[in-house]
């Protein structure tokens, strides 16, 4: 993020939406600390990254949240509505107030520079939503935030195509400190050495993989995939741990839990769990999982989750309340996704 872009997209592009990169927000790119000469206090807040903000504003008694606040971090980066964004960040700023004693200057720094906030009648326009947790002059949502109900579908990229130009031979190549017209040129130039390089050398440029199934890693069971904490597609269908339901309006819910693996926290590694010791989810969860998605109101979302088993207080245990979201998964393809997208994208294109 820098300054003279921001200004830029405001004035040029007022009602565009920001899509942060996710690295630099991480704190993946932080800069040496003497680069931290941001005009902005906002910039430099995301040049250093949340996780040493956080680490920062955090009391000595309240390091032990971090480890928390990056799981919640990495749930709501892709939580697919708006209502269910908000739940979890109004869940995760009370528990940071709620603390003993307070870590108020970390929930203050949070809101201050990595959320935005919506107005009653802009929440109610953009997202069709009635009501939600924490009041009405209070909606969060985030630059960050890369639900379906908030950017097209498929255009959450992880990093800037820009980013890439840094590790390439190109750039030393190249330089940076050249007019657009002697970039161009040089451009070509190297374009046109490097074809011919390749043709000299008369070796073949392999557009497929030498194996001749290559998906089948992902397919069937693997020791790779379970080092990665996934399941494959074989077991999931063996064991019947995905749920399908059909609402009987075109759109079709299928459920699953993210990975039938388990973490063994003493061997540090990922086991994979026997068909056996795989308990499918109820028939009624991708049902309730639907409602929890169609939510437009406080007490439709803490119905679902009252359904979805955390408890009669769901918005009371922020822990539990993001174990759960990062553990279930649903998969929508069908109606429902346009759906989501296009009433948020209908409400931009009138603005």
């Amino acid at each position: 993020m820098h300054y003279g872009e921001d200004l830029a997209v405001k004035a040029a592009f007022a009602k565009a939406l920001r899509v942060t990169d996710w690295a630099h927000f991480l704190g993946a790119c932080s800069r040496p600390k003497k680069s931290f000469d941001a005009p902005c206090e906002r910039i430099a807040a995301y040049r250093a990254g949340v996780i040493a903000t956080m680490k920062k504003h955090l009391s000595t008694f309240g390091q032990k949240l971090v480890p928390l606040i990056e799981r919640a971090i990495f749930c709501l980066r892709s939580l697919p509505t708006a209502l269910l964004f908000h739940t979890v960040i109004h869940v995760l700023l009370q528990t940071l107030l709620a603390q003993q004693p307070s870590e108020r200057p970390a929930a203050k720094a949070f809101r201050k520079h990595y959320l935005s906030l919506l107005s009653e009648e802009e929440a109610k326009s953009a997202y069709g939503l009635a009501n939600w947790p924490g009041g009405p002059d209070m909606f969060y949502t985030a630059d960050w935030w890369c639900g379906i109900q908030r950017i097209q579908p498929g255009s959450a990229s992880g990093t800037q195509a820009q980013e890439s130009w840094h590790g390439q031979k190109l750039k030393k190549y190249m330089g940076l400190r050249q007019s657009l017209p002697v970039f161009v040129q040089s451009l070509s130039s190297f374009a046109s050495s490097r074809l011919q390089n390749l043709r000299a050398s008369n070796t073949s440029l392999t557009d497929v993989p030498n194996e001749p199934f290559p998906d089948k890693a992902v397919l069937f069971d693997s020791n790779a995939l379970t080092q990665q904490g996934r399941t494959s597609a074989e077991q999931f269908h063996r064991t019947g741990a995905t749920k399908r339901w059909d609402d009987g309006h075109g759109s079709v819910f299928l459920c699953t839990r993210r990975t039938l693996a388990t973490f063994d926290r003493a061997a540090t590694k990922w086991i994979r769990s026997e068909d056996t010791e795989v308990t499918p989810p109820p028939a009624s969860f991708p049902e309730t999982f639907a409602s929890l998605l169609r939510s437009t109101s406080d007490a439709a979302v803490t119905q679902a989750l009252v359904a979805l088993g955390l408890g009669p207080e769901p918005l009371e245990d922020v822990e539990k309340l993001v174990k759960t979201l990062v553990a279930e998964a649903a998969m929508v393809p069908s109606a429902a996704e346009a759906v989501l997208w296009q009433s948020f994208a209908s409400c931009k294109i009138l603005q």
